[in-house]
């Protein structure tokens, strides 16, 4: 119960932190995506099936403190976990040294795949309007490759934390149920 309560709470931190400090300490549209990083992080140590939930939602508080509709960031950030799941099941099973590279590697390619994916489906769905503001449209150019490193960046710093505390929640659960 305890994990469940710190996996909630980690959550809606990274949400409220992705929706309302990090825009304010970066400027313009090189802000980097927590959710994203969350979800590459989860789906390499624990795989896709145990880490959906946790996607889901971690990208519905995203999009309910975003203000944006309801679903535009689930369906990139499940593609992007199934992806990079099919690519760690194959590749990174036997080369546990390199899991931080690796991770680094696909938070690139799948910064700018949920970019352009959003891009994409905020037009579909018709929400992003010439009259209103397109916060979401990634500029396919220098903005995108920065946002990409910046999240690079990030996993580096947020990747032995949450490690860390996933460790911890793992061996409070093993503890508690060898006391019982």
């Amino acid at each position: 119960m305890l994990r469940r309560i710190t996996i909630l709470l980690l959550i809606i931190f990274a949400a409220v932190l992705q929706s309302s400090f990090l825009p304010a300490v970066f400027s313009g549209r090189i802000v980097p995506d927590i959710a994203l990083i969350l979800t590459v992080i989860w789906v390499v140590s624990r795989g896709f099936e145990d880490s959906l939930a946790r996607i889901v939602v971690l990208s519905f508080f995203s999009d309910i403190l975003s203000f944006r509709p309801v679903g535009l960031s689930v369906i990139p950030l499940v593609l992007i976990a199934f992806g990079v799941s099919s690519f760690s099941k194959r590749f990174m099973m036997s080369q546990r040294t390199w899991k931080l590279s690796v991770a680094m590697l696909l938070v690139f390619f799948a910064t700018i795949f949920n970019g352009v994916l959003v891009f994409f489906l905020s037009r579909l769905i018709g929400y992003a309007t010439s009259g209103t503001p397109d916060y979401l449209t990634p500029v396919l150019g220098i903005s995108i490759f920065a946002t990409a490193a910046l999240n690079v960046i990030t996993l580096a710093a947020v990747y032995f934390p949450i490690k860390k505390l996933e460790k911890f929640l793992e061996m409070y659960e093993f503890k508690k149920v060898i006391l019982k």
